[in-house]
């Protein structure tokens, strides 16, 4: 009998409460496994639930001195080791299928595979001399403590097993993650994302809850994949932490969360030589504030800080572009304009009458030079890749494409939904009056019924990425 086969009977037989109209399937492509729907399922049907006591779960029983990844890595070990004495065997046999080569997480890639990356918004901590030096000083010594003899490629690859298939153990009073039957056979994805884990009431979580509840939170048709989800996580981080993204050149529709950092040093040099231009103190709330002072206190300004600001842009939102443009306006404003905004408010109402000032943003009243500033930052942040978006296309999109390497074609294809995302800044801040929604950063980009709308569109600016439409194979990956 198949591996799968096995796992769902032993899940059937163990009070798994599987609903019958799920399967688990063998899937095309790199996925090679997940859940479909048989028939119809309704939004907030069960699909599963799994009791607490068939969980693997590293508490901090096993060493306050190991992250919750690393103790739940122990208590996998220790569960494989007992072979076929395991109370999980047909779990473990599921696992010990999984493709070690099929693993992108960056801590993985090899240096040359990480030059790929080289100008993405992306955080390759911890590096692999890190988690060496971690293993060999903390981790190592505790797992011979426990009689685990284990080497660092084989510890570090059984860590991105943990850190890609666990959940939280949903205890309130701990932070422990558990590995989870038949929750962890669902692929996940942010944008088709239709099914939700859900953990007991409060009260039972206080002690841990009794059962684990994959629930569907959209309707699912006949022959679709259920999807779990991440989070509202951008492809930088989902590749880091799970080694894949979301894309059309991966048969999967664009992450509607992606994002873009903008390196503080980059932002701070051109604040800076504005400063240096024009260095007048304002009178502001009877106190005197260089234009410096004026832009920490006004504008979130930090010269010595290594901040970024994080650009994402979605239907619902500009994140960060607007404070930016906000500081940008600060820096570059003329002292007589400023110093009016303040004279003409009264005095009690000279602060919030800087704040809305700055934050003011249209294309009717931005100033040229804030523009101008924008460009000058972008641009910069382009030219730390060592390719062009043309030439990334080109190869992506190109003869032999086909035979890209995966983790090329991950590198290539976070270059060019970056490099996108950069450009379409320019683009928005000068066209902010066809962009309502600009002045509402914060709003929410689920709707009250936990709905998520999705156009396609990128604020109405076109993006080559977003003109693929969600594809078929991505919604319903295997038929009944």
């Amino acid at each position: 009998m198949k591996t799968l086969d096995v796992l769902t009977e032993w899940c059937d037989s163990h009070g798994f409460r599987v609903n019958p109209k799920v399967e688990i399937v063998v899937l095309p492509g790199l996925h090679a496994r997940g859940m479909i729907a048989k028939e119809a399922i309704a939004r907030g049907e069960v699909l599963f639930r799994v009791p607490k006591e068939w969980r693997i779960v590293g508490d901090r029983s096993i060493s306050d001195d190991l992250t919750a990844i690393e103790r739940t890595g122990v208590a996998l070990k220790i569960e494989m080791l007992k072979g076929d004495s395991s109370k999980f065997v047909p779990y473990l046999r599921f696992l010990d299928e999984i493709d070690w080569s099929t693993l992108n997480v960056t801590i993985l890639w090899t240096p040359e595979e990480l030059e790929q990356l080289h100008g993405c918004s992306i955080e390759l901590t911890p590096t692999r001399q890190e988690a060496a030096k971690r293993f060999k000083e903390i981790v190592n010594p505790i797992l011979r403590s426990k009689g685990l003899d284990m080497s660092f490629e084989e510890w570090l690859h059984l860590l991105c097993i943990v850190q890609a298939y666990s959940f939280s153990s949903g205890d309130l009073n701990d932070d422990s993650v558990a590995m989870t039957p038949l929750a962890d056979v669902l692929n996940a994805s942010v944008t088709l994302n239709n099914a939700r884990i859900f953990y007991d009431d409060k009260e039972a979580l206080e002690s841990g809850p009794e059962y684990l509840t994959m629930e569907a939170v959209k309707d699912i048709d006949i022959g679709e994949e259920v999807y779990n989800t991440f989070g509202n996580l951008a492809n930088a981080r989902l590749v880091q932490l799970y080694g894949y993204i979301e894309s059309p050149y991966f048969d999967l529709p664009v992450n509607r969360y992606d994002e873009i950092s903008l390196p503080g040093k980059f932002i701070s040099q051109s604040v800076e030589r504005l400063i240096k231009n024009c260095p007048f103190s304002f009178r502001v709330d009877n106190r005197n504030l260089s234009r410096r002072e004026l832009l920490e206190e006004f504008c979130g300004y930090d010269q010595k800080s290594d901040y970024f600001f994080p650009f994402s842009f979605r239907k619902s939102g500009y994140v960060g572009l607007c404070a930016l443009l906000a500081l940008l306006r600060g820096a570059t404003l003329s002292a007589e304009v400023i110093q009016s905004q303040v004279d003409r408010s009264d005095a009690d109402m000279q602060v919030e009458t800087l704040h809305a000032f700055f934050e003011a943003l249209d294309s009717a009243n931005l100033e040229e030079s804030v523009l101008d500033e924008l460009d000058v930052i972008v641009n910069k942040v382009l030219g730390q890749f060592r390719t062009s978006l043309e030439e990334d296309l080109k190869v992506i999109e190109g003869e032999g494409s086909g035979e890209l390497a995966v983790r090329r074609k991950i590198a290539i294809a976070l270059r060019i939904r970056e490099k996108q995302l950069l450009q379409q800044a320019k683009l928005v801040a000068r066209k902010l009056e066809e962009f309502p929604e600009f002045k509402s950063e914060n709003s929410s980009e689920e709707s009250d019924d936990g709905d998520y709308s999705d156009s396609g569109e990128e604020g109405g600016i076109e993006v080559k990425e977003d003109e693929h439409e969600i594809p078929e194979q991505a919604r319903k990956k295997a038929r009944t």
